[in-house]
């Protein structure tokens, strides 16, 4: 068996090869290149532990707080610069090691077992597709330095109740405390690795004069110092960070503005919803938010179907957990773990996310591997029979996992590629849709080719106006849609939108200037004044507007007023030809010829 730890880094390394030219994408711009804390280096790793993990991107000092993953992330930019491949590389023998640190925790943590159920349950985990979004995307080694650092922990609290060691003792407290300062989630593991102790360690006490068995109070002990840890990191965080709680948006989890019926009757569908990605997952995506999964009521089905489905669970657990049963320690690992993101207890800053089944994955892989081995026949922890049945069906198992995983990997190569395919597997959430809108309307503003701009644009609208109608309120996404139908010829669709604006945020220069370019074009020049006097209202300085209302008035045959607004404007650009020789023909239109002569002569030395 000593050659299964490098077996399983292999296999885990080599389902995520794929991703090893992969760009930045999404939150990595937060976390990583736009954060002016990880972009100092080395220099910065002090700093790191006195804000919040995204303050350098943003200037709020409240949020997650997450310093040991900011000070990995500062260390590869002091090594690598921002090079991606170097992160992703990185990333990918970060997910590797974790899987083997599993590997070699499970098989002491199950010495009493089969040796084939910590293989089996390390290659369904480093295989499972659900952790794509944390193996493919660089900020999410948050999570994997999170479970690494609780693997370990575990590890070590394991030694010191079999050992009594205190150096043991003290690696278990170290090594939790390393995981609270990757990812504030590890705190569940302050009853997960206590009851995995419980349920696989021998804990009776021993008086006879061979070696004393371990007792419980050594069980106690790695409970103290586990809440110790969690405690540490509270403090820590609560003097480094400003206490101003964070507004939830109804746009990151449609929970946020439910009833309180709504409100749970979703969170327990969820938990089905999270059950069926275990067990199938796929389609997977990046957002499941606003309003991808609807609110439910108390009168759906299979809100009553998850209910009894984990509330019989949890009964079967306590009553099986005193027998120290497999299947009472997964059901009770898997509720725990999931428990702060299960929008059950507290609400989060998302409805749901695959990467909060990446520790609890665990529990299902340990579920499956035993229930395999169980249907195979390998049950005895001395059984040593072929296990040529058993290798089928986890070849067959293992095959659409892998496939699954590495597809999906291709995904998350880009921000292109990864909102792409959230339109197409969450179809209904706004953010999926407002993403690749925006997707598209960067690539056709920076698009050489018409044809493909306007083609990038018409995209752009199709998604934007999608956008809007699953969450109308966001001035912003009106007004990218504006620009989308203007790119796409689309000019009604395009006053709509701006009109929109207007609606949610009166005076908002960049639509009224917009409005009244679509309005000059249209030879409408009353209702283009109307808007532009809306810009200067808001922005006296907004681009050219005090020019594009004089050539209104002008048009309009206006010339007094027409002068007006050139020379405001030429009080800012005094050279402007343009305006020198509009404002001649106005002077002229009035008849003063010594003033239209003055600027014909200034339009001539201009030239």
């Amino acid at each position: 068996m000593r050659f299964v730890p490098a077996a399983v880094f292999l296999f885990a390394f080599a389902l995520y090869a794929n991703t090893l030219h992969h760009g930045f994408v999404m939150d990595d711009a937060a976390y990583i290149t736009g954060n002016a804390t990880v972009q100092r280096g080395l220099a910065a790793l002090p700093q790191t532990f006195r804000e919040t993990t995204v303050f350098g991107s943003t200037g709020e000092n409240f949020g997650p707080y997450r310093p040991l993953t900011i000070a990995l992330f500062a260390a590869e930019v002091q090594l690598f610069g921002n090079d991606p491949h170097r992160f992703h590389l990185v990333q990918t023998l970060l997910y590797a090691l974790l899987c083997t640190v599993l590997y070699l925790t499970l098989r002491r943590l199950l010495a009493g077992r089969h040796a084939l159920l910590p293989i089996v349950t390390s290659l369904l985990f480093a295989a499972h597709p659900i952790h794509t979004e944390v193996a493919a995307n660089i900020k999410g080694a948050d999570e994997i330095l999170s479970l690494l650092f609780c693997c370990l922990s575990l590890f070590w609290s394991m030694r010191f109740v079999q050992d009594g060691r205190l150096r043991q003792a003290v690696a278990g407290g170290v090594f939790f405390v390393c995981a609270m300062f990757a990812k504030e989630n590890a705190v569940t593991f302050v009853a997960a690795i206590p009851l995995a102790l419980y349920c696989f360690v021998d804990t009776t006490e021993g008086t006879s004069t061979a070696r004393r068995r371990p007792g419980m109070s050594r069980l106690v002990t790695v409970g103290l110092y586990l809440a110790a840890g969690a405690l540490l990191y509270v403090a820590t965080r609560a003097v480094a960070i400003d206490s101003i709680p964070e507004k939830i948006s109804i746009i990151n989890n449609a929970l946020a503005e439910a009833t309180p019926g709504q409100r749970y009757a979703t969170a327990a569908y969820m938990l089905l919803y999270y059950l069926r990605l275990l067990a199938w997952p796929h389609p997977l995506s990046w957002d499941y938010g606003f309003n991808q999964v609807p609110l439910k009521t108390w009168a759906d089905p299979f809100v009553w179907g998850s209910l009894l489905l984990h509330a019989g669970a949890v009964v079967y657990a306590l009553r099986a957990l005193r027998m120290k049963r497999l299947w009472a320690f997964c059901i009770l690992y898997y509720l725990v773990t999931l428990s702060l993101t299960s929008n059950v207890f507290i609400l989060i800053l998302a409805t749901i996310g695959e990467r909060f089944l990446f520790a609890p994955s665990l529990a299902f892989c340990l579920a499956l591997a035993a229930a395999l081995l169980a249907a195979t026949g390998f049950v005895g922890a001395s059984d040593r029979r072929r296990p040529a049945v058993l290798m089928a069906v986890l070849l067959v198992v293992l095959g659409f996992s892998v496939t699954k995983t590495v597809t999906r990997n291709a995904d998350w190569r880009d921000n292109y590629s990864l909102f792409k395919s959230g339109v197409e597997t969450s179809p209904n959430s706004y953010r999926t849709n407002m993403t690749f809108g925006w997707e598209n309307l960067k690539a056709a503003q920076t698009e050489t080719d018409a044809g493909k701009a306007q083609s990038f644009y018409s995209i752009a609208a199709t998604y934007y106006r999608k956008a809007v109608t699953i969450y109308p309120g966001i001035p912003e996404d009106w007004f990218n849609l504006g620009l989308s139908y203007s790119g796409s010829q689309n000019v009604d669709g395009a006053i709509e939108a701006y009109t929109r604006v207007q609606t949610l945020n009166p005076g908002q220069p960049a639509s009224c200037y917009n409005l009244g370019a679509i309005y000059v074009n249209r030879q409408m020049y009353p209702q283009a004044l109307e808007n532009y006097r809306c810009a200067a209202a808001a922005d006296p300085d907004f681009l050219d507007v005090a020019f594009m209302m004089g050539l209104c008035y002008q048009y309009l045959g206006d010339p007094a007023h027409a002068i007006v607004e050139y020379e405001n404007y030429l009080r800012r650009h005094p050279e402007n030809p343009q305006v020198l020789a509009n404002l001649s023909a106005a002077y002229r239109a009035l008849g003063k010829s010594e003033a239209a002569d003055y600027y014909a002569g200034k339009l001539e030395r201009a030239k």
